[in-house]
């Protein structure tokens, strides 16, 4: 489950870097002579958006890894604690409750 997420997750991150990349490339190239006032800086927050998308989903995806990497190292320490650790003895039973004592009973007359 955890691989799916981090395969869409880069996914994203891949389709944001090359979209702010071809808008870059676009902008500097066959636009720059038709972009004047207000649809300049609009095409540039564009590309200036889809910039910070993909930096924003390779720091979520930077601390995804990190928790994973964490993790498995959690994992492994107490596997490998395990190996070498003696087995313990279970835990003491209590005691099994002691029997009310019984009251004398009067005998019929």
């Amino acid at each position: 489950m955890a691989l799916k997420i981090n395969r869409r997750r880069r996914w994203f991150g891949l389709l944001y870097l090359i979209l702010a990349g071809g808008l870059l490339i676009w902008g500097l190239t066959w636009l720059r002579p038709g972009l004047h006032g207000i649809g300049f800086v609009i095409y540039w927050l564009a590309c200036l958006g889809c910039a910070l998308a993909a930096l924003i989903i390779a720091w979520l995806d930077w601390r995804s890894v990190r928790r994973q990497i964490r993790a498995e190292q959690r994992e492994l320490l107490e596997h490998a604690l395990d190996k070498i650790r003696p087995p313990q003895p279970p835990p003491p039973q209590p005691p099994p409750p002691a029997a009310p004592p019984e009251s004398p009973t009067r005998s019929p007359k």
